[in-house]
């Protein structure tokens, strides 16, 4: 059934492809569409059915990626609208990416000195809700 479909030799994807190319839900990107951050190459009049096409998907993939640094949609909208200076937002960048290295650090020293330490490690998951990754991480790894 699926179809390629082209637009002055574009190859477009339709919602299912391009969100299976992000790694994301089909209704994670219809609300990335909705918040405004991007918009669909092109929608059918008929079908109502939504493509995308290469440049879409980098917008949703570099989307993507800031949010799992931490940065909510307002702010990832206000950078690429041109209403953060690009100076501060990449000092705020560094910023979480030093933080979220010393909690790796951390974590790796805890881990090598209590292998057999099945308590969360308690400055570690004081700042997870800054880094939607470390969310997931709920015990130390055994062995």
């Amino acid at each position: 059934m699926d179809k390629d479909f082209h637009i002055e030799n574009e190859r477009l994807y339709t919602s299912f492809e391009t969100a299976k190319i992000c790694d994301i839900a089909r209704t994670t990107l219809l609300r990335i569409e909705e918040k405004g951050f991007d918009q669909p190459r092109m929608i059918d009049e008929k079908t109502k059915s939504r493509y995308y096409d290469v440049v879409n998907i980098n917008r949703i993939m570099q989307y993507k990626m800031f949010h799992n640094l931490g940065l909510n949609t307002k702010e990832i909208l206000a950078y690429y609208n041109g209403e953060l200076d690009r100076e501060e937002f990449l000092t705020e960048l560094k910023g979480r990416l030093a933080s979220a290295k010393r909690c790796v650090d951390e974590f790796e020293a805890y881990r090598s000195l209590a292998v057999s330490m099945t308590e969360p490690i308690p400055s570690l998951f004081a700042v997870r809700s800054s880094f939607p990754f470390l969310r997931t991480i709920s015990r130390i790894p055994r062995g």
